[in-house]
């Protein structure tokens, strides 16, 4: 019965978030054996632009089709959700030439001779452009499902999922026949494999969109393109806290600096695992319990789902505290054991921001976009000029302490926030009854 509630209840979703991280850790261990540590350094920087690249094609226009698709079809309006899909669609076409034409020319050609390695990517740009516009699309077919409540499929195309899984089993060969590979062999892969992700995503949408019929009132595209903007500084927010370091480094420091950043980068990531799914999961409870008015038990669901997100990421940042150098060497090769300050700060960094629960998402799902909004702005800034300021004389180690500072620092300022304007305390509630109504309301 319960595994049951949660494949109803969006238990794919759940354990397609649960594998991610994971998987690309795997993925990373992979690489070190297929690649030199400077042909890894091109790949996480080749993926860091693409992550930027796919987020600006979207425009924050993938989540708006979720939160106005689930909204049409709420209130039975079917034109209006069909309109905003092809208001999306025909934004994503416009920006996908755009970006492709910018990179694969003299503009992304100037932008990757800033690098201090440049050259190694130069040679894959046209893989880059094309993953760039392959990944926005896949993300906007898995926003357009979850519009649709069709979690389990949403899930399989969210966050690079069935790409990363196509890859690594496409890495199987070359792993079992010892073979190394290039950087640009690796690009082909994972183009190929973003590729069969973007045709899945077709097929599942097309009937969908297929079945909507014709009634309902239209819907502005002004009204649709305003909801954007705060869904795309989020993502690029999300970039520069978890990948734009990597970017950062490339400008001033070898490529292989920046794989021993990417090597701890993706290990530290793993602390915030547990804290992805619970948010996730909680969002459409906190919807729920705010419109009804229940502050208390909205309130005890978010520190009771605090305490479930934060404490393996404490466990897991002590374990990588005392014992990162070995787990290094395990997961990767001796050579990455020089990344060791960088998860360790990354860690803790991490693991204190998930004890200081959800509040972004808590004041994203009830109506205080606005201020979220105002405090990402600035944070974002602050970041990356703290990025520039220590990444010439500390290298690695300096921003990957500004990267930690900021996560922690923006989380306690929308803890703070959340407190004043909505009356909530985000912070864990270590109480067996809390957890235990957590949990019912999870399962």
């Amino acid at each position: 019965m319960i595994i049951r509630g949660l494949i109803r209840g969006g238990g794919f979703a759940f354990l397609g978030k649960l594998i991610t991280y994971p998987l690309g850790l795997i993925l990373t261990m992979v690489f070190a054996r297929l690649l030199s540590t400077a042909d890894v350094g091109g790949y996480f920087l080749a993926m860091s632009l693409i992550m930027l690249g796919s987020s600006l094609v979207q425009a924050g226009l993938a989540t708006t089709m979720n939160k106005v698709i689930a909204r049409s079809l709420t209130h039975n309006n079917h034109l209006a959700a069909r309109k905003t899909i092809s208001i999306g669609i025909m934004a994503l076409l416009i920006a996908s030439i755009i970006a492709a034409l910018l990179l694969t020319n003299e503009p992304g050609k100037w932008l990757l001779s800033q690098l201090d390695d440049g050259d190694y990517l130069l040679t894959g740009l046209t893989w880059i452009a094309a993953m760039v516009v392959i990944f926005a699309g896949v993300n906007y077919c898995s926003e357009i499902l979850r519009g649709f409540h069709d979690l389990p499929s949403a899930a399989l195309l969210d966050q690079q999922l069935l790409q990363r899984l196509l890859l690594f089993i496409i890495l199987l060969v070359p792993l079992a026949l010892k073979q190394m590979l290039t950087l640009v062999q690796i690009l082909q892969m994972a183009t190929a494999a973003a590729f069969i992700a973007l045709l899945m995503g077709i097929i599942l949408i097309s009937p969908k969109i297929k079945q909507l019929g014709r009634h309902g009132e239209s819907i502005p595209a002004k009204k649709v393109l305003a909801e954007a903007p705060t869904f795309l500084l989020v993502r690029i927010n999300t970039w520069i806290l978890n990948s734009a370091a990597i970017w950062v480094l490339g400008f001033a420091r070898p490529l292989e600096e920046a794989a021993l950043y990417g090597a701890g980068n993706t290990v530290a990531l793993l602390v915030l695992a547990a804290w992805q799914v619970v948010s996730s999961a909680i969002g459409p409870t906190v919807v729920t319990l705010h419109a009804e008015g229940r502050s208390s038990a909205l309130e005890s669901i978010l520190r009771s789902a605090a305490a479930v997100a934060a404490l393996p990421g404490l466990v897991l940042a002590a374990i990588l505290y005392f014992f990162g150098d070995s787990v290094l060497i395990i997961l990767f090769t001796p050579e990455y054991a020089g990344a060791v300050g960088v998860l360790v700060v990354l860690a803790l960094g991490r693991s204190i921001s998930a004890f200081l629960g959800s509040p972004m998402m808590l004041l994203s799902m009830t109506h205080h976009q606005d201020i979220v909004l105002r405090i990402l702005v600035v944070a974002s800034a602050l970041t990356l000029a703290g990025y520039a300021w220590v990444v010439g004389p500390y290298g690695a180690i300096g921003v990957a302490a500004i990267s930690a500072i900021s996560v922690v620092v923006q989380a306690l300022l929308l803890s703070i926030v959340a407190r004043r304007v909505l009356g909530l305390n985000t912070l864990p509630n270590m109480s067996v009854s809390g957890w235990r109504n957590f949990f019912k309301r999870f399962i």
